[in-house]
């Protein structure tokens, strides 16, 4: 069977971890022991501190403009902060697997990959990235239980916002309820936004502007005379751009691009603001052009969202930007 067929009538139940609309999230199902979480790579530390997958073993997939990549460890806690460190795939977003059955260990989560990986290549709709894995035990002694939960996967990764497994023209629509989103005071902001700017607002002085989240187009002029200030030049799928950063600021320049349309796994807060600046003539449209151009310098939190605004995805600073001052 190339498709196991899941469960339609179990209820799939959502646990957001952030404010963030499209932010970390755990998925659960009454009819499966797996539990599935989904993050993008900012919010990833709030997946990985979750006692679910905290030093559990599991599957994981990483997965970017280049494809999908399926791994497995004895303690996801440590191999996915390795990969943050040193990634194997520029990966926008991150999937976990796990189960909390004291029986969930080596052998399981080496046939999970193996499946995994198989049933990517089967649907079709993304590359898989690396080797095949080597086929599991219990894939040999148990093909049942294997099947089974490849079964319980497929509506729970689709539940997550994942349907890298799903055959061309699946119509899988699963029981959903959510749980409330953590409380938290004043507006949602991006984790980019608001993450290693508290001690920089600290450190700055009265001149230098401060950005917690959002933009203005309200810029200092002693932003652009700051000796420490660094200038930096973008070049992405063709959109072209200039910033001027400082500490805990950064200006993207006039007449830099935007690309028109959000690119998979951008974030929705960047998507909204995106959308605001087209809306309030900030960005200018042009008929048939697939980049639009700032008409007026803009100031933003940090170099990593000024990037991320302008491809429309969820590139870090170091992909996108490169210094020339």
């Amino acid at each position: 069977m190339l498709f196991p067929q899941p469960g339609e009538h179990a209820q799939h139940v959502v646990t957001p971890l952030s404010a963030t609309p499209s932010g970390a999230r755990l998925v659960e199902s009454e009819a499966s022991r797996l539990v599935v979480g989904a993050t993008s790579l900012d919010e990833l530390p709030l997946l990985l501190a979750h006692p679910a997958f905290a030093r559990r073993p599991g599957a994981y997939a990483l997965f970017g403009d280049k494809g999908i990549r399926w791994g497995e460890t004895l303690d996801v806690t440590g191999r996915l902060e390795d990969h943050l460190t040193d990634p194997p795939l520029a990966a926008e977003r991150v999937i976990l697997i796990t189960s909390p059955h004291p029986a969930f260990g080596r052998d399981a989560v080496a046939a999970l990959q193996n499946a995994l990986h198989h049933q990517s290549l089967r649907a079709g709709r993304v590359p898989v990235v690396g080797a095949p894995p080597q086929r599991g035990w219990l894939q040999v002694s148990q093909p049942a239980l294997v099947a089974r939960w490849l079964a319980d996967l497929r509506p729970l990764l689709v539940t997550a916002g994942c349907s890298l497994l799903e055959p061309p023209g699946s119509t899988l629509k699963p029981r959903v309820r959510v749980e409330s989103a953590p409380e938290v005071r004043g507006e949602a902001v991006c984790q980019e936004e608001v993450a290693g700017h508290e001690e920089a607002a600290n450190e700055n002085d009265a001149d230098v502007p401060f950005l917690r989240a959002g933009f203005t187009t309200e810029i200092p002029h002693q932003v652009y005379e700051d000796a420490e200030a660094r200038r930096y030049q973008l070049a992405y799928r063709g959109v072209q751009a200039e910033a001027v950063a400082v500490e805990g600021f950064c200006v993207v320049l006039a007449g830099s691009g935007m690309a028109v349309e959000d690119g998979a796994g951008v974030q929705i807060c960047i998507a909204r603001k995106r959308a605001r600046l087209i809306e309030e003539g900030i960005a200018r449209p042009r008929p048939g052009a697939d980049v639009v151009r700032l008409s007026r310098d803009l100031g933003l939190p940090s170099l990593t969202n000024a990037g991320r605004l302008l491809s429309g995805t969820n590139r870090t600073a170091r992909e996108l930007w490169v210094r020339v001052a």
